[in-house]
Formats: C-alpha cells, structure tokens, sequence
C-alpha cells in the first residue's frame, strides 16, 4: 500500500465524530441528554459542565428536571441554560430547575432538517478533501506503476464511500427521531 490506511482512517473518523456532536445541537422531538452535553456552568471560579454540578434527569418527551447538588450554583446553572437558548421554559424551584419543552411544530421540524442535511452535505465536503489529499499524494510518488497506483485509489475510494454512508446513516436516524411525533 502507498498511503498510510490508519491516517486515512483516523481523519476520517474524526469527521464522523465531530458530525455526530454538531448534530447533537439539533433539537429532536423530545427532550434528550445530548442537548445538556455541552452546557458550561460558571461555578466555584471556573467553568464546569451541568453534569458536574446536578444530575438530569428526563422526566418524559417534553420535561426535564435538575437537581442541583450545592444550592448556590442555582442562578449560575440558570444563567448557563438561559445562554444556552434551548427553546425551553425554565421553572425554578427551590434546589432543582425544571424544563418544559413545547412540542416541535412541523415548520420547526423541517428547518431542523433542512439543518441537519446542510450539515451533511457541509461533512461530505470534508471527507472528500481528505480523499483529494490522500490522491494528491499518491500522485506525486515517483517509480510507482500504474497498477499500484489504481489498486491504491479504489482503496482510498472504497474508504471514502464507507464513510460517506455513515454520515447519511447517523443523518437518517436523526431525521428520523426530529420527525418523530
């Protein structure tokens, strides 16, 4: 083989990881962990994560409660979900925070997903310039045949197409769960 395959692999999967957190931002049909992942919370003098200073819990489809540990943080937890935009009204009460999402109307289902699907097409770019840089490569060796060469390109290819199914699988499944009632 003239190219290095677990280079190719590992850019490869980091695009496909880094996919699957962007979507992660994309609101679905009901309440789920994802959205909290990435919530920072100023507390003790430095950002934390929600899940670091409560626990989450979802209650059902549309409501979410929680439970703060330390009862100081509450405003900082709730300045932090606030900030966070999430589409939610925010209920406190006493040491936990409650959430009630509204249900997603079918105008807010369809920009989601046309959302997701520029995402997509945003991530397919991305494989394929790695396909084009691992081709540059390629063509530049000296004293290789053309066989090498070919057998190799089919190989990177055949990459390439893998990966590309499996941006569209993971964006099948979200699709799937934001049009989901």
């Amino acid at each position: 083989m003239l190219y290095n395959e677990a280079e190719l692999k590992n850019k490869l999967e980091k695009i496909v990881k880094s996919f699957e957190t962007e979507i992660k931002k994309i609101r679905s049909g009901k309440a789920s962990m994802d959205i909290f992942e990435n919530i920072e919370v100023n507390a003790y003098g430095t950002k934390n994560k929600l899940t670091a200073v409560a626990n989450v819990m979802i209650e059902d489809a549309l409501n979410v409660r929680i439970n703060i540990w330390d009862k100081s943080v509450v405003p900082n937890v709730e300045e932090a979900i606030r900030d966070a935009n999430l589409g939610a009204s925010i209920i406190i009460e006493k040491d936990h925070i409650r959430l009630r999402f509204s249900p997603l109307t079918e105008e807010v289902r369809l920009a989601s997903v046309k959302e997701l699907r520029r995402l997509l097409e945003e991530y397919k770019i991305k494989i394929r310039q790695v396909r084009q840089d691992f081709l540059k490569d390629l063509g530049e060796l000296d004293g290789v045949s053309e066989d090498e060469q070919k057998r190799d390109e089919k190989s990177i290819q055949k990459h390439i197409d893998d990966y590309i199914a499996k941006l569209d699988n993971i964006a099948k499944n979200k699709e799937e769960s934001i049009m989901k009632l």
